[in-house]
């Protein structure tokens, strides 16, 4: 891979060594009830918890936790008190905030958590088929965060 990022741009970084940003490291998610985000993100999702750093213990008390997928960026769980969410809106809807790659198809994913009360949308009324990203749908986390799960099979 090149390590050109951006060609040359005045004033801009034009490679990965002049970049001053090396990885994104975590993202925050904000939620209402720590027991009901992990419940989701962990039972539903699939991410796991580091429980020498998060024991179960603390989770109801905890302010934050940590959540990790198979590989990849790391989330971390922040109870609010406030009703913030992570999203924007485009073309007048609501818009997904992190894109999640899944394991297994899109539809059995979907149906699963269809099955289990997950509150799941539609792109474009079916699971949609994003070309090179593969095919996709949208989740909504309890607190309304939502999520778009992408397969792309090897």
């Amino acid at each position: 891979m090149s390590d050109l990022v951006m060609g040359t741009l005045e004033g801009f970084p034009s490679s990965r060594e002049k970049a001053m940003i090396n990885k994104l490291l975590i993202v925050e998610v904000p939620v209402s009830s720590m027991k009901r985000a992990i419940e989701f993100y962990a039972g539903q999702l699939g991410f796991f918890i580091d429980l020498k750093k998060n024991p179960p213990s603390i989770w109801e008390d905890s302010r934050e936790v940590f959540m990790y997928p198979a590989e990849g960026i790391k989330i971390m769980l922040w109870q609010t008190e406030g009703t913030e969410r992570l999203g924007f809106t485009r073309d007048g809807k609501p818009h997904h905030f992190l894109i999640l790659e899944i394991v297994e198809s899109a539809e059995v994913v979907r149906n699963k958590l269809m099955e289990n009360g997950v509150k799941v949308g539609e792109i474009s009324g079916e699971i949609a088929d994003m070309g090179g990203c593969g095919r996709a749908f949208d989740v909504w986390d309890p607190d309304g965060n939502i999520l778009r799960l992408c397969y792309r099979p090897s």
